[in-house]
């Protein structure tokens, strides 16, 4: 299978670029490894995240329900909390990459 890195909005609302020194990158498979605890960090830094990074947790593969981070919930809070910047997505599909982009479904 082909190493896949897609780029979503989580909010075609608004597109800004911004520059280094404003801004932050999380990437969630390292943060639930290191330290979990995903929801309150990235409340907290929310003001400088600008680019979120996810996939499955063990594993590495599709952000879907065989892991054990909650996506559709931790996209509702991004949601809820009105983030409108990049989310990536980084990820090795168990199966072909049309199959890996199936996640994506009820998201557009």
């Amino acid at each position: 299978s082909l190493f896949l890195s897609v780029f979503l909005s989580v909010s075609l609302s608004e597109t800004r670029l911004t520059t280094l020194a404003e801004s932050t990158y999380q990437d969630l498979f390292h943060m639930q490894n290191t330290t979990g605890n995903i929801l309150h960090t990235l409340e907290k830094y929310l003001p400088f995240i600008r680019h979120i990074q996810v996939s499955g947790v063990p594993g590495r593969h599709e952000p879907d329900e065989q892991n054990e981070l909650n996506f559709p919930f931790i996209f509702g809070e991004l949601d809820r909390w009105k983030y409108q910047h990049w989310v990536g997505c980084e990820y090795n599909p168990r199966g072909s990459t049309l199959q890996g982009l199936g996640w994506l479904q009820p998201f557009l």
